[in-house]
C-alpha cells in the first residue's frame, strides 16, 4: 500500500475533520488599496460565501457524512462597510511574493485583542464550537489561499483562508468555488494541479480519475465541481484511500 507520509499531519490545528458542526467566521478586510461597502458585502459577496459552504454540506451528505456550518461575521462599523483595517497592502500572489505576514494577528489586534490566541478563545466561547475556521475576505483581485497548521507541536493553531473576492473579474462569481476549495485545504485536501511539484505524476492521473474535482479545477459555478474519492479521504469523509489512488503514480 502507498500512503502519504504527511497524512498524520492533516489532523493538526483547529480544523481536524470536515464533519459535524464547524463554525465559519467571516472577516471582511479593508487594506490600503481596497475597501468594502455595505451593498457589496450584503448583496455581492455574502451570498456567494454561503453558497460555497452549502456546496460542501451537500457534498458531505453525498458521501454519507453529516456536516453543518455555523456562520458569523465580525464587524467594527457595519454601517460604513468597514470591518477590520489591515495596515498595509495584502499581497494577491503568494507564489511570487511573500504572503502578508500575520494577517489574522493584525486583524485580531485591530479589533482590540492582544493576539490570535486571545481572539480565538473569544470566538470559541461565543460560538461554542471546537472547530473554527476564519475567512479574511478582501474586495480585490488576487489568488486565494489557505493557512493550515502542519506543525506537530501539540498546539491547536487557528487556521484561516484569505479570499480575494474579485479574482479575475469585477464580480464575485468565483467566491463560492474559492471558499469551498480553500476550506477543503484547511481540513487536509491537496491541490492536484501540483503547484509545488511534490507529485509530478499525480496531475496526469487526477485528470483521468477526477477530471472535475474541485482540487484540480475551480469553476465559476461551484456546482460544476465534484469531490472525488481521494479528496473525500483527505478531509475525513471516508476512512481508506481509494483503490485507484493506491498506486505508485499517485505518490511519485
Amino acid at each position: 500500500m502507498y500512503y502519504d507520509p504527511k497524512r498524520k499531519a492533516y489532523n493538526l490545528g483547529v480544523c481536524k475533520s470536515l464533519k459535524g458542526s464547524v463554525y465559519a467566521l467571516v472577516i471582511y478586510l479593508d487594506d490600503d488599496v481596497s475597501q468594502w461597502s455595505h451593498t457589496e458585502i450584503s448583496y455581492g459577496c455574502a451570498p456567494k460565501l454561503r453558497e460555497g459552504l452549502g456546496y460542501l454540506e451537500r457534498k458531505a451528505k453525498s458521501w454519507g457524512t453529516k456536516l453543518e456550518f455555523g456562520y458569523g461575521n465580525y464587524y467594527t462599523d457595519y454601517s460604513e462597510g468597514t470591518v477590520v483595517r489591515y495596515k498595509g497592502c495584502v499581497e494577491g500572489d503568494i507564489l511570487n511574493k511573500p504572503c502578508s505576514a500575520d494577517i489574522l494577528g493584525q486583524a485580531a489586534k485591530s479589533v482590540g485583542f492582544s493576539s490570535v490566541d486571545e481572539f480565538h478563545k473569544f470566538i470559541k466561547g461565543f460560538s461554542g464550537k471546537e472547530q473554527i475556521m476564519y475567512f479574511l475576505v478582501l474586495n480585490k483581485d488576487g489568488k486565494s489561499y489557505a493557512m493550515s497548521d502542519r506543525v506537530n507541536d501539540g498546539k491547536d493553531t487557528a487556521e484561516y483562508c484569505v479570499i480575494f473576492a474579485k479574482a479575475w473579474s469585477e464580480t464575485y462569481e468565483l467566491v463560492s468555488s474559492a471558499v469551498a476549495h480553500e476550506t477543503l485545504h484547511l481540513f487536509g485536501a491537496e491541490d492536484y494541479y501540483d503547484p509545488y511539484h511534490k507529485y509530478p505524476k499525480r496531475k496526469v492521473l487526477a485528470e483521468k480519475l477526477y477530471p472535475k474535482d474541485i482540487m484540480l479545477n475551480v469553476y465559476y459555478d461551484v456546482n460544476e465541481s465534484t469531490i472525488g474519492g481521494f479528496t473525500a479521504y483527505t478531509v475525513g469523509w471516508i476512512d481508506k484511500i481509494p483503490k485507484e489512488c493506491d498506486v505508485p503514480e499517485w505518490w511519485e
